[in-house]
């Protein structure tokens, strides 16, 4: 696989060429402005229910989310904040800890973390990158597209994996009982009223 070329900031935006995967076809530039519009266009498939299509793409990527262990945070009210808790606990004792948390505050770039450090815009555009071609083939082979949030934890899930997270902290959204992967350790917290 070939690596990934920073060129220089151009207009105030570091641009990203991708010699693998691209966007349109290989050595496409793409920055981190097109990564989100791509995931956030993803909205037009709504909130589907159903594992289907998580599933497939995770066995796509290789089911990165089975050697992770994962400390699942989920309930009516405070996912946010006890999952912000927990992850700062685990870094202060000197683990390497992954976040995951929606929505963000200032930057989408905010909804993955590792040790309180979001991930660069560089990094997002790259996974996102190499996340729509695979999307695209799951299309042409007939399945459903994933939705907006499918997508954001595909890539969440392969970020902090390559990043050989200790644990990740994972805010669950609704219907998280029901979760589509299967950790390599979990660990349960649940917040309400």
């Amino acid at each position: 696989m070939e690596s990934l070329r920073f060129p220089p900031r151009c207009c105030g935006a570091r641009i990203l060429t991708l010699n693998y995967w691209g966007f349109e076809k290989p050595g496409r530039e793409v920055n981190y402005e097109e990564a989100l519009n791509f995931l956030t266009d993803l909205t037009k498939f709504g909130c589907n229910p159903g594992l289907g299509r998580i599933q497939y793409l995770m066995s796509l990527l290789g089911n990165p989310e089975r050697s992770l262990r994962v400390i699942h945070v989920g309930g009516t009210n405070g996912k946010g904040s006890i999952a912000m808790m927990v992850a700062r606990i685990l870094e202060e004792a000197g683990y390497r800890v992954g976040l995951f948390i929606s929505p963000h505050l200032h930057s989408y770039t905010e909804r993955y973390m590792i040790n309180h450090q979001p991930i660069t815009e560089e990094r997002f555009a790259a996974l996102m990158g190499r996340l729509k071609p695979i999307l695209e083939k799951m299309v042409a082979e007939g399945h459903e597209h994933p939705t907006e949030f499918e997508v954001c934890t595909a890539l969440g899930l392969l970020y902090f994996f390559e990043e050989k997270v200790d644990f990740l902290v994972l805010e669950v959204g609704m219907g998280g009982r029901d979760r589509f992967y299967k950790c390599g350790g979990e660990f349960p917290c649940f917040c309400d009223q």
